[in-house]
């Protein structure tokens, strides 16, 4: 049986959902499909078979670097559940099964791939900033303008993924410095 859930992330905070598709799992539902408005497809299966670990990679989905990841993946016990695409990257959803790997999927083992993923999500965060806050000024002149409340609304309510993308932006370069820091250190 196929249980739909909607439930709505935004991409800073991809640790949260996660937690919460695993959290799923653990209760006997595993994932099927995810679309980026937030819905989410899963099927009754036994408590606790999956654990889930979502990543980001550069470049398309299907491009030649990604497939061979994803064979090397399939290799390791760990398979490609559904993945959306964004501009330069593709957010990815894996699963494998929970008695293989009992501490959770690990993706990043060394310094310069947690590197790479923080960089590429922080990238992403600096577009999302940049255009909200084209879409919040564009918003807010038209209101000086034309003296419309839908443009100060619109410009106002643009604030908030503005404010929340730019904290989290620097939360993300912050840690690809400091990541940066500790791989001085260990060469």
């Amino acid at each position: 049986m196929i249980r739909t859930l909607h439930k709505l992330y935004f991409i800073w905070q991809l640790d949260k959902e996660e937690e919460w598709i695993n959290n799923m799992a653990a209760h006997g539902y595993a994932m099927k499909a995810r679309s980026k408005l937030g819905r989410y497809d899963f099927e009754e299966t036994d408590a606790g078979k999956y654990v889930y670990k979502a990543l980001f990679l550069q470049g398309s989905f299907g491009n030649k670097k990604n497939s061979d990841y994803f064979r090397f993946l399939e290799e390791m016990g760990i398979e490609v559940v559904c993945h959306s695409v964004y501009p330069g990257m593709a957010l990815v959803y894996t699963r494998g099964k929970a008695e293989d790997f009992p501490e959770g999927i690990e993706l990043y083992s060394d310094i310069e791939s947690k590197i790479n993923c923080l960089r590429a999500m922080a990238l992403y965060l600096l577009f999302v900033v940049i255009l909200c806050a084209f879409v919040c000024a564009g918003n807010i002149f038209l209101y000086f303008r034309q003296n419309t409340i839908h443009n100060l609304i619109i410009g106002s309510l643009m604030l908030f993924p503005f404010t929340a993308g730019l904290i989290s932006m620097i939360i993300r370069f912050a840690q690809v410095s400091k990541l940066k820091k500790e791989r001085k250190i260990h060469e």
